[in-house]
């Protein structure tokens, strides 16, 4: 308590003070030049606009785009600096790349986030970014890919078609999605843990239960419009307390699984990313801690889980929609395969189509729809836009992929557009661009790419009767699932 004031009193001065302090700050920030969006109110400023479109965030973000015709807007959200929006290739190359050094995560994304990812790589910036950059790269390199990664990715692919085939030989509907996502999470364990998680022989698998958890809940604090009064009254809110709850299971299972692995003899004949950091010394020529192990390794499970099994579940959806798509795409593999299992030369150079139909999902469904920067000094974009230090700066794929100015008939999934296009990854931003572009991209590609392949070979999908809407979480799931029956394929 407060100067023995009662937990009531002391909770509404908390919030009074809390409301002061972010007035005064937001007095101080402007974004001069920038187009603002309707539904400002002093103090609040979008807090309550942006509560009310939670569910549709992202149309929200394009509606923005769409009234400043492209051009640079921005928001502001209770006790932030302005976040200023952008959509042009220019731009994001300039934040992304040119200026990289100016433009970090920040306090916006690791004040939400810190509880799950720790110090990991999408956390952090500067030395400690480079060094586990540097580290993971070996993982992903073409020798990796062709070996352990395929092995892995196939091995597992195979995982699921007998769990499709179960269902198609019972006639029942099924969550294409919740396989997608056992899939990846059993994979990923694989390749960043070195072990089998058991995705396909548990019908609740209590990492991903608190995984998901976990994401949910912080995603809902960079929406709520009083973050920063809860996050001084933890102990009040229930989702706090549950996520104190899921994390805490996650850790229990991290540290088990790294001092199990301190137990192993010679790491270096293991593949898995949590022996190879383990492997390796610091910056100080020490062991790293098992603290540091975790954050590393959690954050490459969610890049490695939730992307690509959120890229598959769209790509089905748009074949569902495309049927002629979806047979061009057969006649292709049936031509390179004859019917067996794809190898890694057939999906890098005998399918093209198939990666294009990866790609064209996307541009359309970007695994990770928005993203936000920290500007550290001020700044000017191409454009002539002034940035002051401290402005929040946003890119996002999902509006970026839905502009004329930027594609041909934007809303149509066409992936013989990429035959000819040869679009930058400032303009293409699903794996981000710069020296932060996606480390695992080959693999994501390689991932989805194989089990896309081999559920359209051998199966028929009809499809239920459901909406296709988006999750807003920190990636794209479909809402609800993906629900269909399955039938062997003539």
């Amino acid at each position: 308590m407060v100067l023995g004031l009662d937990p009531v009193t002391t909770a509404l001065a908390v919030v009074a003070v809390t409301l002061l302090v972010l007035y005064l700050r937001q007095q101080r920030q402007r974004c001069p030049g920038v187009l603002p969006v309707p539904g400002h109110l002093p103090i609040l400023g979008h807090s309550l606009v942006l509560a009310q479109n939670q569910e549709r965030l992202l149309e929200w973000l394009l509606g923005g785009t769409l009234l400043s015709k492209g051009k640079p807007w921005f928001f502001k959200v209770l006790g932030e600096p302005p976040f200023v929006c952008i959509s042009s290739p220019e731009s994001v190359k300039h934040v992304l790349q040119d200026n990289f050094d100016n433009y970090i995560k920040g306090n916006f994304f690791r004040d939400k986030f810190y509880d799950l990812l720790g110090d990991g790589i999408f956390d952090v910036d500067g030395a400690e970014w480079s060094y586990q950059r540097k580290t993971a790269s070996h993982l992903f390199s073409r020798k990796e890919l062709k070996g352990f990664m395929t092995e892995v990715f196939v091995r597992h692919a195979h995982l699921v078609l007998d769990k499709i085939e179960a269902f198609a030989n019972a006639d029942k509907e099924f969550d294409m999605q919740d396989l997608f996502y056992r899939y990846t999470l059993e994979s990923i364990g694989q390749i960043a843990y070195g072990i089998h998680l058991g995705c396909f022989d548990q019908d609740v698998v209590a990492f991903a239960v608190n995984f998901d958890e976990a994401q949910r809940i912080m995603m809902e604090r960079v929406i709520d419009p009083l973050w920063h009064v809860r996050k001084h009254l933890k102990f009040l809110h229930p989702d706090e307390r549950k996520l104190t709850r899921c994390v805490k299971a996650l850790n229990d299972f991290a540290t088990n699984v790294i001092a199990e692995r301190r137990d192993t003899e010679d790491l270096r004949d293991r593949e898995d990313l949590l022996s190879r950091f383990m492997s390796i010394k610091d910056e100080h020529g020490q062991p790293l801690d098992d603290t540091r192990l975790r954050d590393i390794i959690m954050s490459f499970v969610i890049a490695g889980r939730d992307t690509t099994a959120n890229c598959l579940t769209w790509a089905f959806y748009e074949l569902h929609k495309n049927p002629r798509v979806l047979n061009k795409l057969r006649a292709e593999l049936d031509a390179a395969t004859g019917g067996r299992d794809p190898t890694y030369e057939d999906i890098n150079t005998k399918v093209p189509y198939l990666h294009y139909v990866v790609k064209e999902t996307l541009r359309l469904h970007p695994s990770v729809p928005k993203d936000a920067k920290t500007a550290i000094n001020d700044d000017v974009l191409p454009d002539g836009t002034a940035i002051k230090g401290g402005t929040n700066i946003v890119y996002m794929p999902w509006v970026m992929g839905r502009m004329e100015q930027l594609w041909e008939n934007p809303l149509d999934f066409n992936p013989e557009r990429w035959e000819t296009t040869t679009a930058t990854h400032f303009k293409y931003t699903a794996f981000n661009a710069g020296p932060r572009l996606c480390l695992g991209m080959n693999m994501a590609y390689l991932e989805a790419q194989f089990l896309l392949a081999m559920i359209v070979q051998r199966f028929d999908l009809k499809f239920a009767d459901q909406s296709y809407q988006y999750q807003v979480t920190l990636t794209m799931p479909m809402k609800g699932g993906l629900r269909v029956k399955a039938t062997a394929r003539d």
